[in-house]
């Protein structure tokens, strides 16, 4: 049996086209894993975005509770908690505080106009 009949697009002097075919498919395919692996990391620093939110939450709770006449800012609980005024005004506990803050300061300016 001659040797091209294992490639049988070889011809004398001539490379093997299939091998040249699975090296490009060969790189797409590792472009696509490293794609897979980026995607993948992306959603670990998102998932742990979601978590932080959720710790620096609990704790802005368990501040109001703890306090509850006291009124806070977003960077006093930061300060308490340990972390920064943003990350505090990006959770649900503080928007709906802050909501609550605004809708009695508005009651009580109302009750004065009286």
């Amino acid at each position: 049996m001659p040797d091209n009949s294992i490639c049988p697009l070889i011809r004398e002097n001539s490379p093997c086209q299939v091998l040249s075919l699975l090296h490009i498919l060969l790189d797409e395919v590792k472009t696509l894993h490293q794609t897979l692996e980026n995607q993948d990391l992306e959603l670990k620093t998102i998932h742990r975005a979601a978590q932080s939110h959720l710790h620096v939450s609990s704790f802005v709770i368990a501040l109001q509770l703890e306090h509850p006449d006291r009124i806070w800012t977003s960077d006093a609980l930061a300060k308490e908690i340990g972390c920064s005024g943003a990350a505090v005004r990006k959770t649900k506990a503080w928007k709906e505080y802050h909501k609550r803050l605004e809708q009695e300061k508005i009651g009580r300016s109302q009750q004065k106009g009286c």
